[in-house]
Formats: C-alpha cells, structure tokens, sequence
C-alpha cells in the first residue's frame, strides 16, 4: 500500500493527503459539535439571526457591534428551527475549508511540502479547533485569511489583473465577516505594496527620483486598482460599521473599567499563547519560527520576514495607539493562519537544513524524515490540547479580560433544573456579575409553560415560597435576607451559581399614579407624545407614538424598602421592542442608599409570549440590593422602538412589593 502511494506521481500524493488532511480537520471539528450548551456570543448570535430578514440588519445597527455577514449564514443554517449542532455548523465547516486553503496558500508562496505542513497544523491546532466549534464568525477568518494569502501571492507573481480583483473581493468578505478583520487587508495590502516597492528599487538603479516615482506608480497600478475595488465593495457596510461600531462598540469599551492594554510582556504572551495553543508549543513554534527566519535571510529571502513584520507589527501598531480595554486573541484570528504557515516555513527550512550536515548520499529523505519528527511532536502537542477542550475545560482566550470564556456555559443545564424545580409562586432574582444575562441565555432552553409559571402574578402566600437567587459569579454573602429564610447551600453550572431561599412570601399592592401626567416625567419637547388609555382594570394604562428617535422615562413614588425585599413591576405591552439584554419599553426599579446615592439594583427582565390579542407581558423581579434605604419603579421609553414599533399602549402596569412583618 505505502509502495503504491509513493509511485504516483507527486501531484498525485499531495492531493490525495490534503483530502485525508481535510478529513482529519472534518472529523476533529464534528466531534461533539452539539455535546456543550451555547455560551454568551452564540446565544447573541442566535438572537440576530432568529430576526425577520428585514429586521436583521437594523437590529444589528441597534444592538449589535458585527457585520452582517455571518448572520445571513446562520441564517440560512437554521431556517427551520435550530439546534446547538445547527447553530455551530457553518463554524465548522469554515473550519474544514481553512484546511485545503492552507495548503493553496502554502503551495503558491514556497512549495508542496510547506502546503501540506500548514494544512496539517491549522487541521488540529486547538485554537483553529475550538474556533471551529463556537457558532460565532471567528472560524470563517481562517479561511479567508488563507484565501487573501494566495490571491496576493498570485497577484504578485502573475500579474494578472483577475488575482488583483480576487484579493479586493476576498478582503470585503473578510471585512464583510468581521471588522476587526480589516486589519487583515491592510496587512495584505501593505505586504504587496512592500514587495513591489523593493521590485521598483531593484529596477531602477542607479537610483533617480522622478524615475523610480513613476516606475513605482506604473508598476503598483493594478494594486492601488484592486484596493480601489475594494474600497467600493466595502462602501455599502461603511453606515453600519459607523453606527454599531464606531459608534457604540469602541464607545462603549472606553467607559469600561478595565485598565487599557499595552504592547507588553503580559499581552504578547496571551496572544501567542493562543496563537500557538498552549506553553510546550509556544517554545517549540517560536523557536521553529525564529530559525525559519533566520535561515531565510541567509538564503537573502526576505519574504517571510516581511511577512511576520507586517502582520503581527500592524496589530501591535493598533494597540498600541488606540489602548483598548479588552483585547482577546478571537478579535485578531487572521493571525493564526499567518503564524501556522511561517511554523511550516520553519520546519521544512529546518529539516533541509539538518540535513546537510548527514554524511549519507540519502539527504532527500533524511530531511523529511525530520520534517516528519519535528511535525510529528507538533501535532502530538496540538493533539494533547484538544482534549481538554472537548471536556469542557479549556478557555476560549487566554487573553480574556472579563469573566472566563468557557465553552462549556451549561445555561443549558442551569435552565433545565429551573424549568423542573421552579414552581407557581416562587420568584426568581437575577444577581452576581451581570445581572441581566441569566434571563436572556436560559430563554432559548426553557419551556414557554416555565415562563408563565416563574412569573406568576398572585403567587400563593399560605405556604413557604422558593427564592431562586441566579447569577454569574454570584457569592453566598450577596443573598441577602430581609426575614428568617432557609438558605440552601450555592450550586454552580459552570460559571453561573444558584441559590434557593425559603420562605413564605407575601407581596403587597403599591399605589401608582394612574394619569401619566401624575408621573415625574424626564422626556424630549417633541417626539414622544403619551395619551391615558380607559380600561376596566384600576392600573395605569397609556399610549406612546413615536415621531423621531428619542429616549424618555417616566419616574414613580419613592418608598421606603429594606435589603433583600423582593419587588415584582409587571405591565401588559403590545408593540413592545426587544433588545439583546433590554426592552422599549422597560420596566426598572432605582434604589438609593440613605445618603440618597444610587444604588445599581439586582433585577432583569422577563418578557413572556405573545397572547391571541398580540399582547405580551413585562415583567420585573427582584430583590432590593444591600445598603438599599428607598426604592421607585421607573419606565425606560428608548429610542429604537421608533423604528421597530413607532405606536405602544402599555395597560394594567402593577408594582408590588414583599410584605415584612414590622
């Protein structure tokens, strides 16, 4: 068998081996696809993609920080109803592809052998793998990357002007895919022009200004042509990137309390240690790197030089600058590819090197048998790291600076246990590092009956009620209890804990202002216009139109409350716009301390199912936080309900609170 593989002819061989390559990265990347619950980005992602066609990309404009490329796949991928599997399956099968577009790339820029070492490590490298298997547009960037690497490549050597128009259609899908990614594209695009200004140089010596000005121009045209033609394929996506980008995300991640980031030791050995996939293949690949690079210069080969200069120079330029407060290696994936294929480089320069010290006649072979060594051990290594991965345990970023991204959330299996243990009557507290993002990742695993049950709106109050205290980080010391309560000892699903509380709960009906002009009203001269509605319930009952894009909030009576009472604000809403953590309109609950300062509260939303009349009801639970001496329900109008649903009517808003025995 191995003596009939060896006479085909070399094309022959390598093509059969990217095939087994690509199966191996298939079969590597399809393994427990579906086995771990969907964790905080997938449920987002899972959330845009779930939208109306036309709704897609305004709520991406709205709530999102993300091109909508991969939103349109996913999409497709769960037309028909979705699964974890489902949901993860366009990330895999991007994965899959990044295995044969290594090796083009590979092929094209040195030879077959560096083709096939690069598609061999990016088929099992864990953090291509573990991209892989994350249903977010992370893995679609190897690909791409790869991809940009060969068009540019051609590009270069043949001069044609439809590999110039590839690398431009290449880089906007890229970009099209995620923003970070233009990173990528300048890198590609300085790369090339670097390799043509050092063409012009050679050409035009003796050296003369006007001369190698205009031999520069006429020899780059078909570059600054196909940057041209990206440019204007990335026109369309320019409004949004401005908005949800610009505009919120970078805002947004300046007002974080993360002290900003630096080119230091710290951030170089996160990102390379992802990059490479763990502490024995960071020393083995960068030394492997560093010799490859070293012997391409004596050899006066440039190339790879330029090539890790430009591209890892280009990001560390970045931060440099802006400082960002959070960095993960996920947003700079496009460097994996690059870092895997000047691994190859090193290797096979290696093994030619080596070689030549052997007195034997054979040094052809010797030299792949110890490119065969050294790529055996890599791949052992990579091997080694993916299992911790497929038990749950491995992070996704080492360079992570908020809470530790597992792949193995459980909201999954936080939600089945509430949905089996929750009971009419019991009240639920969101707590812990974020309250916000409990409700919002068990809602695509709990039943609609749970919803209805969690929320019951006259809980029975003869008997001892549960009090489900959930949160991300939550501690014992943070459930807090303004009467004898039986504590049950913390339970943790991954990294979220829960805590039940026992005791009889007796809520209380609190008055409100019935006209909406006996509220305190914080609202635009124009925009927002609010009309009392008449209904047979004794509640509050308005009507919002929207004429422009506003904010407004409506402010009730302030009362006295004491830590760890529980409170419940519910209203009928129709017309009401959804957000990824919020709601237009939203029901809040401020509390201040007794120095009246504010005091961030301990509550989340629940929005339930729409009923045969299109209404739905909002509710909010939850507990006043600790220090808290006064409390006041609010109701938060935001500015996209203009678009989503310019016309609400919200009836039968009630606010109650517990009963404490004095």
């Amino acid at each position: 068998m191995i003596k009939r593989f060896c006479a085909w002819a070399p094309d022959d061989r390598a093509r059969a081996l990217v095939y087994a390559l690509t199966l191996l990265g298939a079969a590597l990347r399809l393994y427990q696809l579906g086995h771990f619950s969907l964790w905080d980005g997938e449920i987002f992602t899972l959330f845009i993609s779930s939208k109306p066609l036309p709704l897609l990309l305004p709520a991406l404009r709205d709530f999102g920080a993300h091109p909508p490329l991969w939103f349109l796949i996913t999409r497709a991928f769960n037309a028909f109803g979705w699964n974890e599997w489902m949901l993860r399956a366009p990330a895999a099968f991007a994965g899959i592809l990044a295995v044969p577009a290594m090796y083009i790339a590979g092929k094209r820029a040195v030879n077959s052998s560096v083709g096939l070492l690069a598609a061999l490590f990016i088929a099992v490298a864990p953090i291509a793998v573990l991209y892989s298997q994350v249903g977010r547009m992370y893995s679609i960037i190897l690909p791409f990357t790869a991809l940009i690497v060969y068009a540019m490549t051609r590009a270069l050597q043949t001069r044609a002007w439809r590999w110039w128009f590839a690398l431009a259609c290449l880089s906007a899908l890229i970009a099209y895919a995620q923003y970070l990614s233009l990173l990528a594209v300048g890198s590609a695009y300085l790369t090339a022009g670097l390799i043509l200004l050092a063409q012009t140089w050679r050409r035009t010596q003796p050296f003369r200004v006007g001369t190698f000005v205009r031999e520069f121009f006429r020899h780059t045209a078909r570059l600054w042509a196909s940057f041209a033609a990206f440019f204007i394929l990335l026109a369309p996506l320019l409004p949004l990137m401005q908005k949800n980008f610009f505009q919120r995300q970078l805002e947004r991640e300046a007002t974080t309390a993360f002290t900003p980031i630096t080119v230091n030791a710290d951030f170089l050995r996160a990102l390379f240690l992802d990059l490479a996939g763990g502490e024995w293949l960071l020393g083995l690949t960068g030394l492997i790197i560093v010799a490859g690079l070293a012997l391409s210069l004596r050899k006066r080969d440039f190339r790879p030089t330029l090539l890790a200069v430009v591209w890892f120079g280009l990001v560390f330029l970045v931060v440099a600058v802006i400082h960002p407060r959070r960095f993960p290696s996920r947003y700079v994936l496009h460097l994996v590819p690059i870092y895997l294929l000047l691994t190859a480089h090193g290797v096979y320069l290696l093994g030619a090197w080596l070689s030549k010290f052997s007195a034997r006649a054979n040094a052809a072979q010797l030299a792949r048998a110890l490119v065969g060594v050294v790529a055996a051990v890599l791949v052992m290594l990579m091997l080694a790291e993916l299992g911790d991965m497929y038990r749950g345990s491995q992070e996704v970023s080492r360079g992570e600076r908020s809470t530790a991204l597992l792949l193995n959330g459980n909201w999954r299996e936080l939600a089945q246990y509430l949905d089996a243990q929750v009971k009419p009557g019991d009240m639920l507290v969101y707590g812990g590092d974020g309250s916000q993002r409990p409700p919002r990742f068990i809602a695509p695993y709990v039943s609609a009956d749970y919803q209805t049950r969690a929320h019951t709106l006259n809980p029975p109050s003869d008997a001892p009620s549960n009090v489900w205290w959930v949160g991300v980080g939550l501690k014992a010391d943070q459930v807090v209890n303004p009467t004898d309560t039986v504590v049950a000892p913390l339970q943790a699903f991954g990294d979220t804990q829960l805590v039940r509380a026992t005791r009889p709960i007796k809520m209380q009906t609190m008055p409100l202002p019935r006209a909406w002009s006996e509220w305190e009203t914080q609202m635009p001269a124009s925009g927002l216009a609010f009309a009392d509605l008449t209904t047979n319930a004794n509640a509050p009952a308005l009507r919002a139109d929207y004429s422009a894009a506003v904010e407004a909030s409506m402010i009730g009576p302030t009362v006295p409350v004491q830590p760890g009472q529980l409170f419940r604000l519910s209203a009928r809403v129709r017309g009401v716009s959804e957000g990824f953590y919020d709601f237009s309109p939203a029901l809040r609950m401020q509390f201040f301390d007794a120095q009246n300062r504010f005091i961030p509260n301990a509550g989340a939303q629940t929005l339930l199912p729409t009923d045969a009349a299109d209404w739905q009801l909002l509710l909010l639970d939850g507990a006043a936080p600790p220090n808290a001496a006064t409390g006041r329900p609010v109701i938060v109008w935001s500015d996209y309900s203009f678009l989503y649903a310019p016309r609400v009517e919200l009836q039968d808003l009630q606010w109650q609170m517990e009963r404490i025995a004095k």
